[in-house]
């Protein structure tokens, strides 16, 4: 019922070509590229509390 998400081989990332075919299929072009992309993503981490501390000593 579900397509296989789990990696073959966690440590290459290597997906079979039949998975990638039904995420193509359920996906939209723009997800699908996201899923797939070389990229490498800038990942930047907030707390919230922090930003609410600093927003609130600059008033």
């Amino acid at each position: 019922m579900f397509p296989p998400l789990c990696f073959v081989d966690s440590t290459y990332s290597v997906v079979p070509k039949s998975s990638k075919d039904e995420l193509k299929y359920l996906l939209t072009d723009e997800e699908y590229n996201a899923v797939f992309s070389k990229n490498d993503m800038k990942i930047k981490v907030k707390f919230k509390i922090i930003s609410m501390i600093k927003d609130a000593l600059k008033d």
